[in-house]
């Protein structure tokens, strides 16, 4: 191996190590994860079904530089462990004021019991009240 390219090599390695496990390879390396629901706001009032160790992604729309955001009502930490938090602007928009953004949270559910997510998109200066969407889930995590 010529060592001038191992600083690529090395750089090439640790990119690799940043990416995202996607739900089927964290659960072959972790053997933790059984599975991954993904909802969205169409999964609005909904009851899920999961075991201890599954996890829920939820993705919700927004709208970016607004003001506007997801914040949560109710979410019981006992039951859900966050795994991942996060939020993408749709590439093309990036430049506009109010582009399309995609706010993303990954729990994993941790405990045998029923919970709810609850959650409101407002400015937080406007408090809670002036919510113009709301979302929520019904967890039913089993044996």
């Amino acid at each position: 191996m010529r060592f001038d390219r191992l600083p690529i090599l090395l750089a090439i390695l640790l990119f690799c190590s940043l990416l995202p496990l996607s739900a089927s390879a964290a659960a072959e390396s972790t053997g933790t994860i059984k599975k991954r629901i993904r909802v969205d706001i169409d999964s609005n009032g909904s009851k899920i079904e999961l075991h201890p160790g599954d996890e829920i992604q939820i993705e919700l729309q927004g709208a970016g530089a607004t003001g506007y955001a997801w914040y949560f009502d109710e979410l019981d930490n006992d039951f859900f462990e966050l795994i991942h938090e996060g939020r993408k602007i749709h590439e093309k928009s990036k430049e506009l004021v109010g582009s399309p953004t995609l706010y993303t949270w990954v729990f994993k559910a941790q405990k045998i019991g029923k919970s709810v997510i609850k959650m409101s998109y407002y400015r937080i200066w406007e408090g809670r009240d002036s919510a113009v969407r709301r979302f929520e889930v019904e967890i039913n995590i089993i044996p």
